[in-house]
């Protein structure tokens, strides 16, 4: 009861200090502590993970595990990162000795962001799926590195198919095809083995 009470403390101090919104259930992810959220999904299936989080370090981006019904479903999840978004002061650079423009120290922004659980180094474009029963769901964010605040109202979503080439087609059936090809046959390349066919 007191780490709780003393969570809240420290959380409405630092929102009055910084002039931000608090989310009605915050928690505190510090010191390698872990959080259980409850979910609750009409079927079972595949959903992607949207948390909103608000970075506290300096310029560490907070890191944390997830796990699902107490399951680590990926390796991927092991380390998940909330990045810190950054930016530039605005104005004119300073220059240099040589008269160049320098780039001035970005600040990290401390405000409410939404995202997704991705890989932690970002290899693929796509969120992680995971893998949810129709009902109650437990989802566990367990605190690695950095320091933040998350909101525990966490929101499940479908993840939207890819559509096929031929419905790519379909849907860009108006715009015609360039004639890249004649203008590579016409810039005499010196290439025996470049050949480019144009099917109108």
């Amino acid at each position: 009861m007191f780490k709780t009470l003393a969570i809240c403390i420290l959380t409405i101090t630092f929102a009055a200090a910084l002039q931000i919104s608090v989310y009605a259930a915050e928690f505190h992810m510090v010191d390698g502590n872990s959080v259980d959220m409850v979910v609750h999904v009409q079927e079972s299936g595949q959903y992607h993970i949207e948390f909103d989080y608000l970075p506290l370090s300096a310029f560490l981006n907070p890191e944390f595990s997830v796990q699902v019904n107490g399951v680590l479903q990926h390796t991927e999840s092991r380390r998940v990162i909330a990045p810190i978004n950054w930016e530039y002061p605005s104005g004119e650079f300073l220059l240099n000795r040589q008269g160049h423009e320098q780039l001035p120290q970005p600040s990290g922004l401390r405000e409410w962001t939404t995202s997704r659980i991705y890989h932690a180094n970002f290899l693929a474009t796509q969120p992680l799926v995971f893998e949810l029963q129709a009902g109650e769901n437990v989802i566990t964010f367990s605190h690695i590195a950095g320091e933040m605040l998350l909101n525990t109202e966490l929101r499940m979503t479908v993840p939207v198919a890819a559509i096929s080439y031929s419905e790519y087609r379909l849907l860009h059936s108006s715009h015609k095809p360039g004639r890249m090809g004649e203008q590579f046959r016409s810039s005499g390349t010196s290439s025996p083995n470049m050949q480019i066919t144009v099917q109108a």
